[in-house]
């Protein structure tokens, strides 16, 4: 506005100047020359001001126009391709706070940090072996070797145990523990023989001291069976008549597997 103002002054006092040379000369006489004096002065420094302004913007444009032949920028750990994928900020604990949208760039870079380790997985279930049966299906006069089948299964974790045929096959190697409780009616003595894949591996004695009563005896075994193997209980050395009564019992669980 003020520029305005004064361009209008200026041009107001060439036409002035124009159409009365004679008066134009004699005004400096007049009370109003000396705020023409004064404001010819700030013209000229307007335009001064200006030109000066020019000459910026020119060197300013020349500068833009320079583009770096090299970013100087400081590397990150982060391609172009990464930035594009789904990124995930991992918790300590293992899991993951949130996803981040293909299209979205993270505003920081993923610190290369090890997670914290999770704690162990629980052990698989089919280690979780034990079983126990009692009341042997053929109970009578057993001949020698003949298998003891306790038919009757009060446990069998890990369905190892095969009821109909009174053997214990595992699908984990390692070392295992078995117990044989007898409950029998004899006149004389009986010996049971614990055996893994047809070899003795711990015995078991019973011996009568009045003909008609029942005893018990037995014991416990801990061996080193392969996955596959059969264990089962037999008759050893049968002498007399034999009874086994419901009590008896045979049993198993996995102690520790092979590393």
């Amino acid at each position: 506005m003020r520029v305005f103002l004064v361009l209008n002054l200026f041009f107001f006092i060439s036409c002035i100047k124009s159409e009365d040379p004679e008066r134009s000369a004699g005004t400096s006489s007049e009370p109003w020359s000396d705020e023409i004096r004064a404001l010819r002065m700030e013209l000229m420094e307007m335009r001064k001001e200006m030109s000066d302004q020019k000459e910026k913007i020119k060197q300013l444009e020349d500068a833009l126009k320079k583009k770096p032949e090299k970013c100087e920028c400081p590397q990150t750990d982060i391609t172009e391709a990464e930035s594009k994928e789904t990124f995930q900020t991992q918790r300590t604990d293992g899991g993951f706070i949130r996803d981040l949208p293909k299209d979205d760039k993270p505003v920081i870079k993923r610190l290369l940090i090890h997670p914290t380790p999770s704690p162990s997985s629980p052990p698989n279930i089919s280690r979780r072996i034990a079983f126990h049966a009692n009341s042997p299906s053929d109970f009578k006069n057993l001949a020698l070797h003949q298998p003891l089948i306790f038919g009757r299964v009060i446990l069998n974790q890990g369905n190892q145990y095969h009821h109909s045929t009174g053997v214990f096959t595992p699908n984990v190697s390692g070392v295992y523990v078995f117990y044989v409780q007898l409950v029998v009616s004899l006149d004389g003595y009986v010996h049971t023989e614990l055996v893994v894949e047809g070899v003795s591996k711990g015995g078991h004695f019973v011996q009568s001291h009045t003909p008609g009563g029942y005893y018990n005896g037995g014991g416990m075994t801990i061996v080193h069976v392969n996955a596959g193997d059969s264990v089962w209980v037999r008759l050893g050395t049968p002498h007399g008549a034999n009874s086994f009564g419901w009590e008896s019992s045979f049993s198993g669980f996995l102690l520790y597997e092979d590393q």
